[in-house]
């Protein structure tokens, strides 16, 4: 029996031993013989109510997403199997031969083969070459130590792992290798058509060709699928336009039918809607007479003569329209044609009412089938008659068509696509709705959920669309228990997450307790995040302090978060000072208005001060005009003048402020009562030849009537907004809004008519007549 040997330094504390550092696991053959002899002293004590073996393997049960966990607890816990498995060898006592008993008597039958899984997708995903290692160490460790083999989804979840860090080297030397290691086993069709679909965000589509190539020398034969995502990637990588040459496209037809595959209706379909997507019909039409050219020996009489005839029907319904398309339906019977699936879609494409489903029904002779009914209402989403689509979801139940991915993803999308951020609430319920109907439906048929695994597939859509959304809607406490089923649900299906990771991250994170709970989720699912993914992982935990008990964002924690950021690669940029300064200002305001908020001011102001020293040590950022208002608006949310004063002083003297900086200062002015500096603020910009525009003369408007100054507003609305800024509605309101008097009002609006007339003949309000007589 062969063990990788662990690096354990340990020493003896109240009668614990504690694992200090595990990353070398070949220094302990040569380790303190002493350490050694207190470890298996340990070991021997019968009264631990839990021995160190459990507690490695609790530790990493808890943490399999955890790659720095994993790679300093396994190595101890692997030692210590190794160590009971030699006393099992020496010592025939069944009391001292776990290893050998039954697999639920094993000490690590608790690590089940799915947390052992994700600890090398884990590993796999960080893919440095020590987590590489720890990864064959764990693979040979598991027939002895977890009384596992490894499989076939072993792999995939090692596979999954690796196309996360998108390094193609590393993935095909895992290929390559993978039947030398332990298990023996080949990469399978579901490992290659992993590898297709992740691999255009890492490679071309001549590196796609190569897999493919290594495919049939490993003996794993290409099936159509295969070559369908290679056509979908090839459209995906290249510039629009010009699409993909159809040329180009027949020698992969002509490679398909060397390799034996037969004819398959969706290949031609898909191209030519592709070309039709992009106008060109010609080019639709050529592409699917050399598909069907090449595969003519596949196909029966009746196929060879719906496939001349398709084209022409697609050209003639396009550009005659849909009766004259039913006329030449007619004439392709009298030679001898009879109605099908793909002559029904045909005639349906571009279709958005029932009445023409229904007439194509009525001329064909045969019922429209789910393809027809998800044809329908895909373009009818689409053309964005959301009504209208769920009028025809309701109708295709009741005429007992039980909906799957195809009708219900694009019911979803259409949804949230024309809700808005965040979605309401009747939007995600109506979302709710459509998803359960689709689990009924597909346990009903005993089918999976996924709708196919593929990254293209419908299925994965529906997931991927509720879980950005329910990330973005702002009743957390509603949808707690749906977004845990869903996710429960995509992880059973083993769905396609890649593009969905950070979201996945987020929603983990609002379910969790409080912010060390968030942090924990985080760092399980750190390793799957990009640029944009950690950003929005700092945009959820700084949320997470507003639920439960409110708090002030850790700065500790967060700013871990943006170490991690940095050692992934991912370069620092003022977007994680704007996010949590964004925070700090909506806590501020607030607490203005609710006293559940009032005692957390004394620290925000800290804790925005902090932030404002880090913006000014961190030397990898260049501060631009939006990080510094977002500072200067937090300070005056909170009440501090005199910080967004000096913020504004500073951004003055160098120049690097805009509009919306203007805006904010006087906002700022108004509000603290500070008549000279907004005074001063506005003589500098006109020296300095600076020109307001409308928001910022609203804002000097409002000012002026904060510092009970109502005549320089009503003079600066009459008669200095006359050239190339004119006052809006919305002047007027600012002005009104401070008149205490209904007399002071009336002078108002006298004034508005004698010096801004055509503004006050737009004014809506009914009674401005009564009120000037």
């Amino acid at each position: 029996m062969s063990f990788r040997a662990g690096f354990l330094r340990a020493r003896l504390s109240n009668g614990r031993v504690i694992v200090r550092d595990t990353s070398n696991t070949r220094l302990f053959a040569r380790f303190n013989s002493q350490v050694v002899s207190v470890a298996v002293e340990n070991r021997r004590e019968q009264s631990a109510p839990k021995s160190r073996l459990q507690r490695y393997v609790d530790t990493l049960i808890n943490a399999t997403g955890q790659v720095d966990v994993i790679n300093q607890y396994y190595p101890a816990l692997s030692w210590e199997a190794s160590q009971i498995g030699s006393a099992s060898n020496s010592t025939p006592s069944p009391s001292l031969s776990p290893l050998n008993s039954s697999p639920s008597l094993r000490p690590t039958s608790s690590l089940s083969e799915e947390h052992v899984e994700k600890m090398l997708e884990t590993l796999a995903a960080s893919g440095r070459p020590i987590d590489l290692q720890r990864i064959e160490e764990i693979l040979a460790d598991m027939s002895d130590i977890f009384g596992m083999v490894p499989t076939a989804e072993t792999h995939t979840a090692i596979i999954r792992g690796l196309l996360l860090r998108r390094n193609m080297l590393t993935i095909l030397l895992w290929f390559k290798n993978m039947p030398l290691k332990p298990g023996g086993v080949s990469p399978t069709l579901e490992h290659y058509h992993m590898f297709l679909e992740a691999a255009p965000e890492f490679t071309s589509f001549k590196g796609m060709r190569n897999i493919i190539s290594d495919m049939r020398k490993d003996g794993c034969s290409p099936t159509n699928e295969t070559y369908k995502i290679l056509l979908r990637a090839w459209w995906k990588l290249s510039p629009s336009p010009p699409p993909p040459s159809h040329i180009a496209q027949a020698r992969i037809f002509e490679e398909m039918r060397e390799q034996g595959l037969g004819y398959d209706p969706s290949i031609p379909d898909f191209l030519s809607s592709a070309y039709v997507a992009q106008g060109l019909d010609r080019w639709a039409s050529d592409i699917t007479d050399s598909y069907n050219v090449i595969f003519s020996s596949h196909l029966s009489p009746q196929e060879v003569l719906e496939n001349k005839w398709i084209p022409r029907l697609s050209h003639v319904l396009v550009n005659d329209g849909f009766r004259a398309a039913l006329d030449l339906y007619a004439e392709y019977v009298k030679e001898g044609g009879c109605a099908s699936s793909r002559i029904f879609d045909t005639l349906l494409r571009y279709c958005t009412t029932r009445d023409r489903l229904h007439r194509i029904a009525k001329v064909l002779g045969m019922q429209p089938g789910r393809p027809q009914w998800s044809m329908l209402i895909m373009e009818i989403c689409r053309q964005g008659l959301m009504d209208e689509a769920f009028e025809v979801y309701e109708e295709s139940k009741a005429a007992g068509i039980a909906p799957d991915a195809t009708m219900i993803a694009p019911l979803i999308r259409g949804l949230f696509h024309h809700a808005g951020s965040p979605p309401p609430d009747s939007v995600v319920d109506t979302a709710i709705e459509l998803y359960n109907d689709f689990k009924h439906a597909s346990a009903a048929l005993n089918l999976s959920t996924d709708g196919g695994r593929s990254a293209f597939s419908p299925g994965t859509d529906i997931y991927h669309t509720l879980i950005r959304n329910l990330t973005k809607s702002q009743n957390r406490q509603k949808y707690s228990p749906f977004m845990k089923t869903l996710l429960n649900d995509l992880l059973s299906q083993g769905i396609d997450i890649h593009g969905v990771a950070a979201s996945i991250t987020t929603i983990r994170m609002r379910l969790a307790g409080d912010e060390k709970e968030a942090f924990k989720e985080y760092q399980r699912g750190r390793l799957n995040l990009d640029r944009s993914g950690y950003e929005s992982v700092l945009d959820a935990f700084c949320r997470i302090s507003l639920q439960g008990n409110l708090s002030v964002p850790s700065l500790s924690l967060y700013f871990n978060i943006v170490k991690d950021m940095k050692k992934a690669g991912h370069g620092i940029t003022v977007t994680v000072y704007n996010i949590i300064l964004r925070h700090f200002g909506q806590i501020g305001t607030k607490a203005k208005t609710d006293p559940n908020y009032i005692h957390l001011m004394g620290k925000l102001v800290g804790v925005t001060r902090r932030v404002h020293d880090l913006i000014t040590l961190d030397a990898s950022i260049e501060p631009d005009a939006m990080l510094w208002n977002h500072l200067m608006d937090t300070y005056q949310r909170l009440g501090c003048f005199a910080d967004a004063w000096r913020v504004w002083d500073q951004m003055s003297i160098s120049g690097r402020f805009d509009h919306v900086s203007v805006s904010i200062i006087l906002d700022a002015c108004g509000h603290a009562g500070a008549t000279h500096l907004a005074q001063q603020v506005i003589q500098r910009l006109k020296m300095d030849g600076y020109k307001l525009n409308l928001h910022n003369y609203n804002a000097w408007i409002e000012c002026l009537c904060r510092l009970n100054n109502l005549n320089q507003a009503l003079k600066v609305l009459c008669l200095e907004m006359v050239d190339d800024v004119l006052p809006d509605l919305d002047s007027v309101r600012i002005v009104r809004s401070f008149a205490k008097r209904p007399d002071i009002e009336v002078e108002i609006l006298m004034r508005i008519r004698q010096y801004q007339p055509k503004l006050y003949v737009s004014l809506p309000d009914v009674q401005l007549e009564g009120l000037i007589s």
